[in-house]
């Protein structure tokens, strides 16, 4: 039963995968692209760029539950997608304690990097760069390391970074993760151009770190960098998505417990 179970699930994830897209207009003011790019192992980039000054968006972070000594609960990424009825939804922070035993969803998780999510703020400030917006969608620059307490204050909504990868428009060599950084993993990633307001989410199958990085570069974002990865990756689309069947994008296996979702006015219609 577990080995049927677990056939169906892959089965449907390569289902929903999409093939090559070009830029998409899955909702109003948000675009989705699958492209391969170069590396080993044949990796693929999943991006959605949202524009943030569009009246009908709205980007968002779970919030966190503030009061508790674990503040977030696991659960599959695509049931919290269906649950707020989001147009897309991507992890976020890493989470402790990890491993298979503990990444059953219901468990009681914490944040290892910093989440900030309808003003509440959880997880360690002193390892983070913070990517913020207020509450009118204006993207805030990162700071520096550990995020200032005035930018946790400013910020409305934000996800925490370990490194910025990706820093006044130029690669960071000394940014890498020097762990996994030649892994060839699903990775996710995030960045921004604070000037013209557009927010970029990435999924990446089988790419190694700096692939990923110079790909969220050249696809414009002036800061970025990579957010829980590996097993934890999920770039999923909503039901109503233009052009594309419901629920599509990269899924990995494991459940997640920040995330980061954008709303849509034609989502909900």
């Amino acid at each position: 039963m577990a080995a049927l179970a677990a056939a169906l699930f892959f089965a449907r994830r390569a289902a929903l995968e999409p093939g090559e897209t070009a830029d998409t207009e899955i909702f109003p003011g948000i675009t989705y692209r699958v492209e391969p790019i170069d590396g080993p192992g044949s990796p693929v980039a999943h991006s959605v760029t949202v524009d943030m000054n569009h009246p009908g968006v709205r980007v968002t972070v779970s919030k966190p539950n503030a009061r508790a000594e674990r503040p977030f609960r696991l659960a599959p990424a695509e049931w919290k997608l269906r649950r707020g009825g989001y147009a897309v939804l991507l992890n976020g922070a890493r989470y402790k304690p990890a491993g298979f035993l503990n990444s059953l969803p219901g468990r009681a998780v914490e944040s290892v990097e910093l989440v900030v999510g309808e003003g509440a703020a959880a997880g360690h400030r002193s390892i983070s760069h913070l990517i913020g917006w207020d509450a009118e969608g204006r993207l805030h620059s990162p700071t520096e390391r550990p995020a200032p307490e005035d930018a946790v204050f400013a910020a409305v909504h934000g996800i925490g970074l370990l490194s910025l990868l990706v820093y006044a428009g130029e690669i960071d060599p000394e940014a890498a993760d020097p762990y996994f950084a030649e892994r060839v993993i699903n990775r996710t990633f995030i960045g921004i151009n604070p000037e013209t307001g557009v927010l970029m989410l990435f999924a990446f199958a089988k790419a190694r770190e700096f692939e990923a990085a110079h790909y969220v570069r050249d696809r414009g974002a002036v800061y970025g960098g990579q957010l829980d990865s590996g097993s934890s990756t999920h770039l999923l689309l909503g039901r109503k998505s233009e052009g594309l069947p419901a629920y599509s994008g990269l899924r990995g296996w494991r459940p997640i417990a920040s995330y980061i979702a954008i709303q849509s006015n034609e989502a909900h219609r």
